[in-house]
């Protein structure tokens, strides 16, 4: 069951004004006190969590409700704790070479491991040396480059010679492992990676990203800082995000696809002082973060246009991950796993408790449809920005809104009915 208290963290924008919200998130209850490593959503309410000691469950309800799933017993290396890092899912296809079906990544693994049954049975998918990771960061399944049809699946992290390493498993009609240490810089570890249809690009902990304009290429270095990269993603229309453990001026962007960064001036110097971990964007100017707040707490960071919002969580956060319907999970330390997205929310407002007030499309590109209002006496529905600042009005009668003069972003849609509020969130996309 989901943990009966709903968490209202107050959000703050440190050093850029003093404006103030309540945003509601709600504490999922994965009966768990084990670190969350990472988590893998087929949609916005089937998904998977993976971590420590072997933790391996299922949600199919959104995170109301959790089931334990049975871990791997096979590609870890003896003597080691249990821990996954990485949890992906990968769709076989008419020239496949894989089967379909999860796939996790064990910290200290002589392989990975896969599964098309959810834990009912597991196969050792192989990396080309057992001594290729000795420490793993993670896993993910990624888009070919060029759309030629490929899949790319990469474990990253440190061999056991103490170099950054990735494998790639280059899934398509001639399947090839591809693996890279000689480009990396000598010592450390890779800690992220991500791609779009131009280039493949991985965090290093001494600072670089490495870009791989194709597979086998030579990549390209570019240095952030001395405090190691921790999270790179690719936010569409050409722009990506890096962020460094450095806990100020963190925040790089580039607009030539991952080319050339430099510091995004828009991201604001808190007191957080927040180590980014994971970054999910549906576009330049919207997303959610996952991180770690001073070492010990955690911080929820999202996107919004040209302006940053950070939120308070008692435990450091590994993983994020934002649906277009505007729904969002973090997960980290200690079990902790949140969700924000599309529960009505209602203040004071007795007679709507009852009622299926609904707003469609979410996200939209141009026009919203709000139901649930006939026989209330409509005061008036206003579009607030989450800086609680009106962007526009509409007429109180009209429940068809017109939003296409309205910037791309995250907003609440207000409503007031005989002087109380219901406030609904909704998402604008590009057309």
């Amino acid at each position: 069951m989901k943990n009966s208290t709903i968490l209202v963290f107050l959000l703050s924008i440190s050093l850029t004004g003093r404006s103030q919200i309540n945003f509601k998130w709600e504490t999922l209850n994965a009966n768990t006190s084990k670190n969350i490593n990472d988590i893998y959503f087929h949609t916005s309410e089937l998904g998977y969590i993976v971590g420590d000691n072997y933790l391996f469950k299922k949600t199919t309800d959104g995170g109301k409700t959790w089931v334990d799933l049975t871990p791997p017993a096979i590609g870890e290396r003896p003597g080691n704790n249990g821990n996954l890092v990485g949890i992906g899912f990968h769709t076989s296809f008419s020239f496949s070479t894989l089967d379909s079906g999860l796939y996790l990544t064990w910290e200290k693994g002589y392989h990975g491991v896969s599964t098309h049954n959810e834990g009912g049975a597991y196969k050792v998918f192989s990396y080309p040396d057992s001594n290729q990771f000795c420490n793993a960061s993670g896993f993910s399944v990624l888009p070919a480059l060029r759309g030629n049809g490929y899949v790319n699946l990469y474990t990253y992290g440190q061999n056991c010679k103490g170099k950054a390493i990735y494998n790639n498993y280059y899934n398509g009609p001639f399947s090839i492992q591809v693996s890279d240490s000689v480009n990396s810089i000598d010592s450390g570890k890779y800690t992220t990676v991500a791609a779009d249809s131009f280039s493949t690009i991985f965090g290093h902990d001494d600072g670089y990203l490495r870009r791989y304009p194709f597979v086998t290429s030579k990549p390209d270095s570019i240095y952030l800082d001395s405090f190691g990269v921790t999270s790179v993603a690719y936010a569409g229309n050409h722009t990506w995000y890096a962020a460094t453990a450095s806990g100020r001026n963190n925040m790089y962007v580039s607009y030539d696809s991952g080319k050339t960064f430099v510091l995004d001036a828009t991201f604001p110097r808190t007191f957080h002082y927040p180590v980014i971990n994971e970054m999910s964007f549906l576009s330049p100017n919207i997303g959610v973060i996952a991180a770690t707040s001073n070492g010990q707490n955690g911080v929820v960071i999202i996107k919004d246009s040209s302006n940053w919002f950070f939120l308070t969580a008692p435990h450091p956060l590994h993983a994020a991950k934002l649906f277009a319907n505007g729904v969002a999970y973090v997960a980290g330390d200690n079990g902790l796993i949140m969700r924000s997205g599309d529960r009505d929310t209602t203040i004071g407002l007795e007679e709507m408790q009852g009622r299926a007030l609904q707003v469609f499309p979410n996200p939209t590109t141009d026009k919203l449809y709000v139901t649930g209002l006939k026989g209330l006496n409509v005061q008036s529905i206003r579009l607030l920005n989450l800086s609680g600042i009106e962007v526009k009005s509409f007429t109180p009668l009209n429940h068809e809104l017109d939003v296409g003069d309205v910037p791309n972003g995250i907003y609440l849609l207000e409503v007031v009915v005989d002087g109380q509020r219901l406030t609904r969130r909704v998402i604008k996309h590009p057309s």
